[in-house]
């Protein structure tokens, strides 16, 4: 049984991480899943009997207390205005007693009161969720290493400085909480893209996912388009924005698709629905945002595994300093050392580098999205950067895939019409784009449905109506089932050879149109790192490549042979295939990043690419490199200014030239810093 659980008052990465590694541990869960971002919880439970959501809170609880886990669909009227605003609340009374505290310094008992009354309502919280820590064994985290370093500056007489530190870490806690909440809800935001009904044709207002593949649905002015479909009626300007990135507004008309999620803007329109809710669209890009984002690069598993390593070494180092220094250092007093020691603890927290990465690699994700570039997890963010070499299909990837006819070659005794209804007896139940360019072709024709049908990926289609056996497809195919073809082409384009009862009746010829954007893509990633698999003829392919200046060209090749090159350039170097058709599906999991078409790629195709490109735009490529190039840049931003402040400050702490004041900026300060800086890659602007 899988489960979606919602999480909500969980604003500490760190302690994310904890509540899944504990979780993980529970023996009737076989998958835990925590996305910080999203706020959710995904469990994957092998024993059902067993499921008790109180148990999961209980073990939330002993980890980050306040926490609530519920069931997704469950009501929630949300934390109260006294909770909701408490961290304010406290900064309100606590400044006001500390500032006082600091200005009358003449009367020391009076001046301990003010800053003691400061201290327990600014960290009294601290100080419990730390006590709590300790009873459940968690140990290093912020509260007790906070507690720690203010409990110790009291001791060493620093009041003013233990109060300070701890007002100054829930100011930083308060807007450290504000970052991180804003980009969630940038990254949210995506998930209100789904529409919230669908109207029927009789414009009854109804669930999206109660309506049936084939129903009619009629969309207004303003509305979304709650499923993917054909339009049956009609014609409007759609603002597609959401899906494909385009600013400029679709016009689109009968017979044309369109997609969930897109808006109408001017005329009523009436749809036929081509696909369930569950597999629309929208829905596909929800998940991926949602689930995906789950997917844990190689650097955020370093950085949770150097968290669990990095603090208890500055923990113990920090108990090296403060009891064995003075021993060492003749010139240092036991306070001098408890205080340096002090600072190590309060610098020790991991928070900047264990909240900023993944929120990085998400923001990424979703500046991905805005532009029409679905992405499936931050370890594709990655791999993006890496690649060297780059796979292209041709038809419907380079060209548009939108064939017409070009030239028709007879046998004897054959009529160009009687050529054409066979090739369409032949071809009619195929979703390639060749057999549906000669089915266009041929609207005057009658059509029937064939007794049995058998289409194969990358050769051809057999047909049969009763006694009779329709063969199309490529030459070398219809050779193989023992037709004997004794022709010489004398036209240029794709070739589909037809036969009727096992008798070659004669080729059609058709041509496709590269596409406009095409040219930038191969000027910028470098002609020689192009390659050109297609499963069209050796004069197609080299027509297109020599109009691309592609070198590297491999035609008439089988799926299968597709994968294959790519797993030997694989040994070599990362690659990058990008497809559209079901044929592709076999090299797109096989090469290291393979990205599918969106807009009229195949599900199969789209179901087994890394990534989606939904205004199938060659150039879109580009932008994806881009953005995962400035993702990655930002996140090792990050990694330097985290460990390079915390560094600096402990040389400078040690030699004492700084105090707790700077340490507390190395700690929350930094992690605000660093979380900024994450959220530019949701605002990142594509040259």
């Amino acid at each position: 049984m899988n489960k979606c659980l919602r999480i909500e008052g969980l604003n500490c990465a760190a302690c994310a991480s904890k509540i899944e590694t504990k979780l993980k541990n529970v023996s009737w869960l076989e998958d835990v899943n925590l996305n910080f971002t999203m706020g959710n919880l995904n469990i994957k439970v092998n024993d059902t009997d067993k499921f008790s959501l109180p148990f999961i809170q209980k073990i939330v609880d002993e980890i980050e207390d306040g926490v609530l886990i519920s069931d997704q669909d469950s009501n929630n009227d949300g934390e109260s205005f006294f909770v909701r605003n408490l961290p304010i609340l406290k900064l309100i009374i606590s400044v006001p007693f500390f500032i006082s505290g600091l200005l009358i310094a003449k009367y020391p008992v009076l001046q301990l009161t003010l800053l003691s009354v400061a201290y327990i309502v600014a960290g009294y919280s601290v100080l419990i969720r730390a006590f709590k820590n300790i009873l459940n064994r968690n140990f290093f985290d912020e509260f007790f290493l906070m507690s720690i370093a203010t409990i110790g500056a009291f001791f060493v007489g620093e009041f003013s400085e233990g109060v300070g530190v701890m007002i100054f870490f829930q100011i930083g806690e308060f807007l450290q909480d504000i970052a991180v909440g804003k980009s969630k809800k940038s990254i949210q935001a995506l998930l209100s893209l789904k529409p919230d009904f669908a109207r029927t044709e009789d414009g009854e207002l109804k669930e999206p996912e109660s309506i049936k593949i084939n129903d009619i649905i009629e969309v207004r002015p303003g509305e979304k388009v709650p499923l993917d479909g054909l339009i049956i009626k009609g014609n409007t300007e759609f603002d597609t924005k959401t899906i494909t990135g385009e600013s400029l507004p679709k016009n689109l008309t009968i017979n044309d698709s369109v997609l969930s999620g897109y808006i109408n803007i001017s005329q009523i329109i009436k749809v036929k629905v081509t696909k369930e809710f569950k597999d629309s669209t929208i829905t596909k890009i929800i998940q991926m945002v949602q689930n995906e984002t789950s997917k844990k690069t190689k650097t955020e598993n370093f950085i949770t595994k150097f968290s669990k390593v990095y603090t208890p070494i500055v923990v113990i180092t920090a108990l090296i300093i403060a009891l064995l220094a003075p021993f060492i250092i003749k010139t240092w007093s036991f306070s001098d050392s408890v205080y340096r020691g002090l600072i190590f603890l309060v610098i020790s927290c991991p928070c900047a580098l264990v909240i900023s990465v993944p929120l990085g690699y998400f923001g990424g994700i979703g500046r991905g999205s805005k532009a029409g570039i679905l992405i499936k997890g931050s370890t594709h963010i990655d791999l993006l950067t890496e690649v060297t070499k780059f796979a292209f299909d041709k038809t419907g990837t380079l060209t548009w895939g939108k064939f017409s006819v070009k030239d028709i070659n007879t046998e004897k005794n054959i009529t160009n019409d009687e050529l054409i209804k066979a090739a369409v007896n032949g071809e009619i139940k195929s979703n390639h784009p060749i057999a549906k360019a000669i089915i266009e072709f041929s609207s005057n024709t009658q059509i029937q449905e064939p007794d049995e049908f058998t289409e194969l990926s990358g050769k051809g289609t057999i047909a049969k109506y009763g006694d009779e056996i329709y063969i199309c497809g490529k030459k070398s195919f219809l050779q193989e089932q023992g037709i004997y073809i004794n022709h010489l082409s004398e036209t240029f384009g794709t070739e589909v050879y037809i036969s009727k009862n096992r008798e070659f009746l004669g080729v059609i010829s058709l041509v496709d149109k590269i596409k406009e954007d095409a040219n930038k893509l191969v000027e910028t990633l470098g002609k020689d790192n192009i390659y050109m698999l297609t499963g069209d003829n050796r004069e197609s392919a080299t027509y297109v490549a020599n109009k691309l200046k592609i070198k590297n060209i491999k035609s008439e090749l089988l799926p299968v042979d597709k994968a294959d090159f790519i797993k030997k350039l694989n040994s070599e170097h990362k690659t990058l295939f990008v497809g559209d058709g079901i044929n592709d599906a076999p090299v797109l999991a096989a090469s290291t990043i393979g990205i599918s078409m969106g807009g009229i790629g195949s599900d199969a195709a789209i179901e087994a690419s890394d990534i989606v490109i939904m205004t199938d735009e060659p150039s879109k490529i580009i932008d994806a490199i881009k953005i995962a190039k400035f993702t990655k840049n930002v996140i090792k931003q990050n990694i330097a200014i985290s460990l390079g402040f915390k560094s600096l400050i402990m040389i400078l702490g040690l030699t004492g030239i700084t105090g707790l004041w700077l340490a507390i900026f190395a700690d929350v300060g930094v992690s605000l810093i660093a979380v900024i800086n994450s959220i530019r890659t949701l605002n990142y602007k594509i040259d």
